[in-house]
């Protein structure tokens, strides 16, 4: 019989239900998409315009007034093609099938957001972007468990440098700590050698700081590694 050590069983204990509860969250995400009507009229729109709108539109017809968020890989944007198309009082999924098809590019629901992706690429893992725990370190466990708590009401990066971003996670983390802790977030050093995007364009509603680390991880190419209270991102 293989015996967890504590720490180990605790970040399993952290990460294992959240995988389970995601399902209902992307049940509930696609019944949202079937449930709501809207017009739309785009004349050679871009991949972010029509997302723009997208967005803007789901928070408006929706009774509880919650936006879809969208992310939008780089790829995406690199690839897609202008769109022109009407649409009247089609469901909602189908005019985010339509926007996609015609841009060039594909969608994928997940619990918390939508996201776009080219052609070619394959949608992370729901859990990829947390940062390892090694077995027996208890205070790195308590961290991560920290991160799946804290919930940020708005993120809204429009071409911000990822150092803005992660002071950005830091004070955000302390203001929203029942203890007013927070946790430390750190940029290691980046060479100069075009491998990592500096800049982050995210706009999410509701996002917990473990998903947003994520996000960064997908748009930067950095990788982060968490201690006790630490979050390092690294290339």
């Amino acid at each position: 019989m293989k015996i967890l050590l504590p720490a180990l069983a605790l970040a399993l204990s952290l990460v294992l239900p959240l995988r389970a509860a995601s399902l209902p969250a992307v049940t509930a995400q696609n019944e949202k998409l079937k449930a709501i009507r809207l017009s739309l009229d785009f004349n050679n729109a871009t991949l972010e315009e029509a997302v723009m709108f997208l967005r803007v539109e789901s928070k408006r017809l929706d009774p509880a007034h919650q936006q879809f968020n969208f992310i939008i890989s780089p790829q995406a944007t690199a690839a897609a093609k202008p769109v022109t198309v009407t649409l009247n009082k089609v469901v909602y999924e189908q005019a985010l099938q339509t926007v996609c098809e015609l841009a060039g590019v594909k969608y994928v629901v997940e619990a918390n957001d939508i996201r776009i992706l080219a052609p070619s690429e394959t949608a992370p893992d729901a859990f990829s972007g947390l940062p390892a725990v090694q077995p027996g370190d208890k205070a790195a466990a308590e961290t991560l468990h920290k991160l799946a708590a804290i919930t940020i009401d708005r993120v809204n990066f429009q071409k911000l440098d990822v150092a803005a971003a992660i002071q950005f996670l830091s004070a955000k983390s302390r203001e929203l700590d029942p203890e007013h802790a927070g946790i430390n977030f750190v940029l290691g050093p980046i060479a100069d050698d075009g491998k990592v995007r500096r800049q982050l364009s995210l706009t999410l509603d509701h996002i917990p700081l473990g998903d947003l680390i994520r996000e960064i991880e997908a748009q930067t190419g950095l990788h982060a590694s968490i201690n006790d209270n630490i979050v390092t991102f690294r290339q």
